[in-house]
């Protein structure tokens, strides 16, 4: 297979090839976690943030200590095998790599292995190509009845189980270019695929991931950068009439970087509108143009 512009190619356990065990556990249960990594002039976008939640997410999930010497070199060569396979030049260059680790195979139950062989696959793909007025104008979002549960073992966790963002993709229709989740207190969460952040009374809101959500990697640059730029953070989760009159909302994502928000649709049709805002715009300036976006306002 061969995509448009880069030559498909997947490493499991250092090895090319695209065969996993039928009795893998992350097939079975979702037994593991996923990383996707933008690849920006054959540099990995954030990679000691991805690296961090790397080793928090094999720790928190009870895994073996992993091998990283193996995924780096399978880092390396898949990076490398892009390049020389791409088609455009080199300093234009921007390409995906999932990242996957499970806990390799396991016997019929629940139970974990005695000792397990982690099983670590990556795969490229192109980079999608946004639309600018995404990054200029915003985008409209729709409130989803589909509720993110709150778990607080798995919270913040990219963990292989995704039915819940499955979901409520299935609920979005082609107007929308994301969707809100909340949780079951009704409580603004995230995006299906991102971090939310609203910007209210002079403070940013980070909606915090203890009981449920992704600890993105933007997320924490957004925390980092905004630290810097001396502005008032709040990580507490609040109420949806919060959100809703705030003076700026926006998405991240560690492919499609910072989204500002144009409207909000309710399940009751209420639409509330948005304009990009200066704490959009300052973010945006660093992460955006990191990961190649030329969309300044």
């Amino acid at each position: 297979m061969r995509l448009n512009w880069l030559k498909a190619m997947m490493l499991i356990n250092g090895k090319e090839t695209d065969s996993i065990s039928a009795y893998d556990r992350g097939l079975a249960y979702g037994d593991g976690f996923f990383e996707t990594l933008a690849i920006v002039n054959g540099e990995i976008h954030n990679w000691e943030l991805h690296l961090k939640r790397i080793k928090s997410s094999a720790i928190r999930l009870k895994f073996p200590e992993l091998d990283q010497g193996l995924i780096l070199s399978s880092l390396k060569k898949l990076i490398s095998n892009s390049l020389l396979n791409n088609l455009l030049p080199n300093n234009n260059l921007r390409f995906i790599v999932k990242l996957i680790i499970t806990r390799g195979e396991g016997k019929r139950g629940y139970q974990l292995p005695t000792k397990p062989e982690v099983t670590y696959i990556l795969m490229n793909s192109e980079w999608p190509n946004f639309p600018r007025q995404h990054y200029l104008q915003g985008v409209d979002i729709k409130e989803l009845s589909m509720r993110i549960a709150n778990q607080s073992v798995l919270a913040g966790i990219k963990h292989l189980n995704r039915l819940e963002q499955v979901m409520a993709q299935s609920e979005l229709t082609d107007e929308y270019q994301e969707g809100l989740l909340l949780n079951n207190d009704n409580q603004p969460i995230s995006a299906i695929s991102g971090n939310l952040y609203f910007y209210n009374n002079k403070v940013l809101y980070v909606l915090n991931q203890k009981n449920c959500g992704i600890s993105g990697t933007i997320r924490e640059q957004v925390i980092q950068l905004s630290e810097e730029l001396d502005v008032s953070i709040s990580f507490d989760l609040t109420s949806l009439d919060k959100l809703l009159y705030s003076s700026e909302v926006f998405i991240s994502n560690s492919i499609r970087g910072l989204w500002p928000i144009k409207s909000i649709t309710l399940l009751s049709g209420k639409i509330q509108n948005y304009k990009p805002g200066k704490i959009y715009q300052l973010l945006s300036e660093r992460i955006n143009h990191e990961l190649g976006y030329t969309c300044s306002i």
